[in-house]
């Protein structure tokens, strides 16, 4: 459970340093009477571009693995 926990914690850090700096995410500061604001403020719609970016990418990588499976499976049966 202490593993499958700090899995989760690794991964929630990865997904937040990567949205920093892609810019899906943005943190400011302010402070007044010895208090400090801190906001985050999320940009969907830079999340949803990357992530349709992304889901593209790997279907054109299947894609083409599929293809070059498919092209050694007839060289293979030639042999």
């Amino acid at each position: 459970m202490r593993t499958f926990l700090g899995t989760l914690v690794i991964l929630f850090l990865l997904f937040a340093a990567v949205g920093y700096f892609r810019g899906w995410f943005d943190i400011s500061t302010a402070s007044q009477d010895h208090k400090a604001n801190v906001s985050i403020t999320v940009d969907k719609e830079k999340l949803r571009e990357d992530s349709h970016k992304a889901v593209k990418g790997l279907e054109e990588l299947t894609d083409k693995v599929k293809a070059k499976t498919d092209s050694e499976k007839v060289q293979d049966k030639g042999n």
